[in-house]
């Protein structure tokens, strides 16, 4: 119970999700990391491509290749776009349960 009352006092909203239905749920990964991947993963071939398979991918290209992907997909309306898709805000189900049916 004290969990509980220090989210309440604090104003934090307490999501519970059901056993075994997280990844689904989860509004950052339905959306967010999924097109976070897909991005990074196009940096990725248009490095490979730029370079005409010559470099290998270093350490050092990690972060520029994943800040470029990052910028083009966590926008507030990507994740605005994923709390409304899970049905988490607004409030609303039939997202959810048109996925376990």
């Amino acid at each position: 119970m004290d969990f509980i009352d220090y989210y309440n006092h604090n104003r934090i909203l307490l999501a519970i999700f059901p056993p075994y239905s997280t990844y689904t749920l989860q509004p950052l990964n339905v959306c967010v990391f999924k097109s976070l991947s897909a991005a990074y993963l196009n940096k990725l071939i248009e490095h490979l491509n730029n370079s005409q398979g010559l470099l290998t991918v270093a350490k050092r290209d990690f972060l520029s290749l994943f800040w470029k992907a990052w910028t083009s997909t966590a926008t507030p309306q990507l994740i605005k776009r994923a709390f409304k898709y899970t049905g988490i805000w607004p409030p609303n189900s039939t997202p959810i349960l048109k996925r376990f049916h």
